[in-house]
């Protein structure tokens, strides 16, 4: 009964933060959808911000061990070149997305918002999430593309963010075609084909602060 409670309080938290982000949604709201009272969510996470721990470490938590896993086998040989890299940091976002839209469609806005919130506990918690992750990916990055200044890389590297967070928020423009199809692979191959060329497009021989 006691994991059944605790189970129903992660299922109805994350997709109320999906749909009304962190900050926007509160322990009432949480324990009406859950059909439970506070002291049930004190007694199996002691506050807010441990449960939504809890669910990163169960949703974000699974992305960047994939992308650890194949980051390893890209580099068990030799030094990966950019596509291994990149479908190395890519394709657990496909998985982990694929997998979300099966159980509610609304739930991968929540990776969305919890990239975009703005608050100090969101950067120290995404922060904790992926300080591994961030430092190996940046080796990679940088032993696959020697001539990228590291200042260049990391903009580079935060556009690919920025085209994730978009496909998590699941932004639809009208008139404009799915931005994603059923086949991870296929969507894996299309992000490539973007995302090889942005990475391996020469340096400016200038580069102005961005506005």
């Amino acid at each position: 009964m006691a994991a059944e409670t605790k189970e129903r309080i992660v299922r109805a938290a994350e997709i109320l933060f999906a749909k009304e982000g962190y900050a926007g949604t509160s322990l009432r709201q949480i324990t009406e959808s859950a059909g439970v009272n506070i002291a049930a969510v004190n007694y199996h996470f002691g506050s807010k911000e441990n449960l939504l721990i809890e669910i990163l470490d169960r949703v974000v938590g699974p992305i960047n061990a994939e992308r650890l896993q194949l980051l390893d086998e890209a580099q068990a040989e030799d030094t990966p070149d950019i596509t291994a890299v990149l479908t190395a940091f890519l394709l657990p976002d496909l998985h982990v997305l694929d997998e979300l839209r099966s159980r509610d469609p609304s739930l991968p806005r929540f990776v969305a918002r919890m990239y975009s919130e703005d608050s100090e506990l969101m950067t120290r918690v995404m922060g904790r999430q992926f300080a591994e992750t961030q430092a190996r990916f940046y080796t990679a990055f940088g032993s696959a593309l020697p001539e990228l200044s590291s200042e260049e890389m990391a903009w580079r590297l935060n556009c690919i963010v920025g085209i994730v967070v978009y496909l998590f928020a699941g932004v639809q423009a009208p008139g404009m075609p799915p931005m994603l199809g059923p086949d991870v692979d296929a969507n894996l191959a299309r992000l490539l084909s973007v995302t090889v060329t942005l990475m391996t497009a020469p340096q400016p021989l200038e580069v102005s602060t961005p506005i």
